[in-house]
């Protein structure tokens, strides 16, 4: 699918676990956000049909759910890996700070700091659409009961994704309840502690009806 940036694949080979492949169609350049090691294969076929060359592996944050295939695409590809400087993984060629940029062809990615879920949650923005990873999924919230996570960032970190614009589309880390994605501007409907709850009462008994076991 084409938006006024970047080029974007969705790759998803389970019900959950969402992977994404971002490229710039005139120099080649492409960067995957959250792939998994158990789909590298899969990825390098969409290399291999699309003729790209992958620059940047982005992990949102250090997975509990599955392996990153980060490490295996920079053996395969020499791409390098992005995580943020608040990680505590020794894997990451960059380690990204809070508004850092990245150049992919002609266009940017937007590194965001969101942590909430875990201390080292990143969300990438592409200019149109936020990959928001496990931070916020659609009509959901990430878990905040394990890992170093906290409801109060992860409030901070729903304001900071919302200054984003109210159309920016965005695309999460897992498809809970079969949805796929949505906009900032439709979030408040689908997903009340989005919006409404000050930090003081965004407390994790409130979420717990949110979250996937």
């Amino acid at each position: 699918m084409t938006v006024a940036t970047l080029e974007m694949k969705p790759i998803a080979y389970g019900r959950d676990c969402k992977t994404y492949l971002l490229y710039d169609a005139e120099t080649k350049q492409a960067a995957i956000i959250d792939p998994r090691f158990d789909h590298v294969s899969r990825y390098m076929t969409e290399l291999e049909k699309l003729d790209l060359r992958l620059k940047y592996a982005f992990d949102t944050h250090t997975h509990a759910d599955h392996l990153s295939g980060s490490d295996r695409l920079r053996n395969l590809t020499a791409c390098a890996i992005v995580m943020s400087d608040k990680t505590k993984s020794k894997v990451a060629d960059y380690l990204a700070t809070d508004g850092e940029k990245f150049k992919l062809g002609g266009h940017e990615l937007t590194v965001l700091h969101t942590p909430g879920h875990t201390p080292d949650s990143i969300c990438i923005f592409d200019g149109a659409r936020v990959y928001t990873g496990d931070t916020l999924f659609i009509g959901g919230a990430a878990r905040t009961d394990f890992m170093g996570g906290s409801p109060e960032q992860l409030f901070e970190s729903f304001r900071k994704i919302e200054a984003l614009g109210k159309d920016v589309e965005v695309w999460p880390g897992h498809a809970y309840n079969g949805h796929e994605q949505s906009t900032i501007a439709v979030q408040p409907a689908l997903h009340a502690p989005f919006h409404a709850y000050p930090p003081s009462l965004f407390v994790f008994p409130q979420l717990t009806f949110l979250l996937p076991s």
